[in-house]
């Protein structure tokens, strides 16, 4: 289809021993990624905001001496939907409901621009408080278009790079576009194994015809190019008869894609994509029996055609296809993205120590926050009834990050102690004087705790066994048990043996002496909404009677180790 121009070029002959050695066959080049210097500006900063069902960015600056920017990619975790009708001049070729969004920008696009826009925009949060991860976004001032649905599941980029009025051959190309770097990946020309990989690269970024990394030549000792990091590009170093089309670099390097110098004579093989041309003249036709190299975008076609490798027309050559992936050894490092953690809830529990029972409904210490705020949980802190709170726990107070943070406050159920003694006044000798005294503790939820005898639940009740005095001497039986929240007051009646009467009883909550002038009469009640946590307790008896008795206590235990 195409007559070739022929063009002088000199070669010189000592080139020829300074390309001998990009001879060896390699993989992808290592690329050691530049160090960020510490301070300097990024060319895009934001935290991320938290509600309870959007994101937004807060905080957001664009490098105002970037220039004009081409491309913005905005990547975002699983779960997390884009808001945005983009503006005039943005364009994506993203799919609608993927996680990467790559806008190739035309208009709007100054860094002002770019911060106004990019400050609007909300995410949705389609998992509702599970989303972890970070959102990344990057501004570039070349147009790159980024696909994240190739069949090997990684990122590939693609950029044109024009030539304009300098046209390079296909080996010039090649070295060309191996001397580029993305992300800290290695460029090469680009290949297109899918009809999805084709559409994408045309429709985004396809706007001049240029090379493509595929090509019938071999090496002279019959090799294919195998993605060396340059090679020679005199074409006598190459042998151009052989009949297979493949793919010289990437991760396709040395995969056929097409098998013959012409459509009439070849085919595709299994496994293998081909889109030639078919207007005016079917291609591939190897014109001049010296069409070898490929090319594609001409005319405003996505379809593909046969050229020599040194042509240099402008109508079918203003540059070359680059392409980034990882492969080999390579992988991704973008240090120019901006990535910015979704803040993550605090959820604040109440559970008992004992057996880490719940005590009450856990809740978020905030439902709008921003990465990098303070909490503080001192507010959330409960009164438990029948409780006691432990401690205040360690990370009661602290930041939002990226990672959810449960704050425990810890119960251990409340405890009365309870210090009771029994003193007989008057004691004589005529009347067996009690070795031990008794009483009887009353859990009660009192209709009148004013009436110690009015009606009343009993939810719980324990018998003690006390000392017998005759003097004040402090000498207490101490009792503790868990406080049983069901009731509000604890009764504690002092059993009366038989021929000695209630002088009455003195209750205190602080250790101090007891005296019968201060006795009073009835039973003690203790109401257990006042906060104090131990009694002391002492009763006192005197006898009815001087006249000698038999020694006598009609109190027995029953089964339930309740008096009787």
């Amino acid at each position: 289809m195409l007559k070739k121009k022929w063009f002088n070029i000199i070669i010189l002959t000592g080139c020829l021993f300074l390309f001998a050695g990009f001879m060896q066959h390699s993989s992808a080049e290592t690329i050691k990624e530049p160090e960020v210097k510490i301070g300097e500006e990024k060319a895009i900063d934001f935290i991320v905001k938290r509600s309870p069902s959007t994101f937004t960015l807060e905080n957001l600056t664009v490098k105002k001496d970037l220039g004009t920017i081409k491309t913005v990619n905005i990547e975002m975790p699983e779960g997390v939907g884009l808001n945005f009708f983009p503006p005039a001049g943005w364009v994506t070729y993203s799919r609608p409901n993927s996680t990467y969004f790559n806008f190739l920008l035309t208009a709007n696009n100054s860094p002002e621009d770019v911060e106004r826009i990019l400050s609007g925009l909300t995410f949705s949060d389609k998992k509702t408080k599970t989303i972890k991860g970070k959102i990344s976004i990057t501004v570039e001032t070349e147009a790159i278009s980024a696909w994240n649905a190739h069949p090997d599941g990684k990122m590939h980029y693609y950029k044109f790079v024009p030539t304009g009025s300098q046209p390079l051959t296909f080996l010039e190309a090649y070295n060309a576009a191996k001397k580029e770097r993305y992300n800290g990946l290695t460029g090469y020309l680009a290949t297109i194994t899918s009809a999805a990989e084709h559409d994408f690269i045309f429709d985004s970024i396809a706007k001049a015809p240029g090379w493509l990394g595929g090509t019938r030549m071999v090496n002279n000792d019959r090799t294919r190019i195998n993605d060396e990091a340059s090679i020679p590009t005199a074409i006598h170093n190459y042998d151009i008869t052989a009949g297979s089309w493949y793919w010289v670099s990437g991760p396709e390097a040395g995969k056929v894609f097409f098998e013959g110098k012409t459509f009439a004579t070849g085919f595709v093989p299994i496994g293998g994509y081909a889109s030639w041309n078919n207007s005016p003249k079917q291609q591939p036709d190897n014109n001049g029996g010296v069409e070898y190299t490929l090319e594609f975008a001409s005319f405003d076609s996505k379809l593909w055609n046969d050229l020599s490798y040194d042509h240099l027309s402008t109508m079918h050559n203003q540059g070359y296809y680059v392409e980034f992936s990882e492969y080999g050894n390579q992988k991704e490092v973008n240090s120019d993205a901006c990535e910015a953690d979704i803040p993550q809830y605090i959820t604040v529990k109440y559970l008992d120590q004992a057996n880490n029972e719940v005590l009450a409904p856990s809740v978020y210490a905030g439902t709008t926050f921003s990465f990098g705020e303070v909490y503080n949980t001192a507010n959330l802190q409960k009164e438990i009834k029948g409780y006691d709170l432990v401690a205040v726990p360690a990370n009661a107070q602290g930041k939002y990050g990226g990672e959810p943070i449960t704050v425990t406050y810890y119960y251990v159920k409340q405890q009365l102690t309870f210090h009771i003694q029994q003193v007989i006044l008057n004691h004589n000798a005529q009347l067996v004087i009690p070795s031990k005294g008794y009483a009887e503790i009353d859990n009660l939820a009192m209709m009148n705790p004013l009436d110690p005898e009015s009606p009343n639940i009993s939810y719980e009740k324990m018998n003690v066994t006390t000392q017998s005095l005759t003097t004040n001497a402090d000498d207490y039986t101490t009792v503790t048990l868990v406080r049983n929240p069901s009731g509000q007051y604890y009764r504690i009646t002092g059993m009366i043996p038989e021929y000695y009467e209630s002088v009455g009883y003195v209750l205190t909550d602080i250790a101090t002496p007891h005296s019968v002038e201060n006795a009073k009469s009835g039973k003690p009640i203790i109401d257990t909404h006042l906060e104090k946590k131990e009694y002391w307790v002492t009763f006192y008896l005197k006898p009815i009677t001087e006249l000698p008795k038999p020694h006598s206590w009609g109190y027995n235990t029953n089964s339930f180790n309740n008096f009787q």
